[in-house]
């Protein structure tokens, strides 16, 4: 059965882009920085098979092996994401089976950079990537979403990029 499509008495306008004031030379306010440890970065490179079912045969045995994911990247020889570090032999199990023979990065730490009011954070992911790479941190992953900042950098580096990313916001890391 197909679920029914209710039509509106009246059309809908959704507002033009231009319409919505986005400033990205006007400092963003930043409400906190924090960070979580123990996450692990998983690479996986084309076996070599045709087409991209392999991709799927990845998330297919992540799904069956209970393990939850993020920051996912699909690239065209390439997947990654990451998971918790406990899950790493986990996930390394669950791909051998299918003959994928994965990379990781085990110790990782994820930071976010959260502002007010939900709104892009378009200086501020500049300043982020600027500011560690003032420091030489390398960024594993960067991303941002509507007031969320997020960083990926191996654990080594999470004392010199919490000072670094305070002083440059004027702002306290939460641990």
């Amino acid at each position: 059965m197909f679920p029914t499509v209710k039509k509106v008495s009246h059309s809908i306008t959704i507002p033009v882009s231009n319409a919505v004031e986005i400033n990205d030379a006007k400092e963003d306010q930043i409400i906190s920085i924090a960070y979580d440890k123990s996450v692990a970065l998983i690479r996986i490179n084309c076996p070599g098979l045709d087409g991209d079912d392999w991709v799927i045969e990845v998330f297919t045995a992540l799904k069956e092996c209970s393990t939850a994911f993020d920051m996912v990247s699909i690239q065209p020889h390439q997947v990654s994401f990451t998971v918790k570090s406990g899950l790493v032999d986990t996930v390394y199990d669950s791909l051998e089976k299918l003959e994928f023979h994965p990379e990781s990065v085990a110790d990782c730490v994820r930071l976010s950079v959260r502002g007010s009011c939900g709104q892009p954070l378009l200086s501020t992911i500049t300043a982020v990537a600027e500011t560690l790479a003032q420091f030489n941190i390398p960024i594993l992953r960067l991303a941002e979403s509507y007031g969320l900042i997020e960083v990926l950098i191996e654990a080594e580096y999470i004392s010199e990029a919490r000072k670094a990313l305070a002083k440059r916001f004027n702002v306290y890391i939460h641990c």
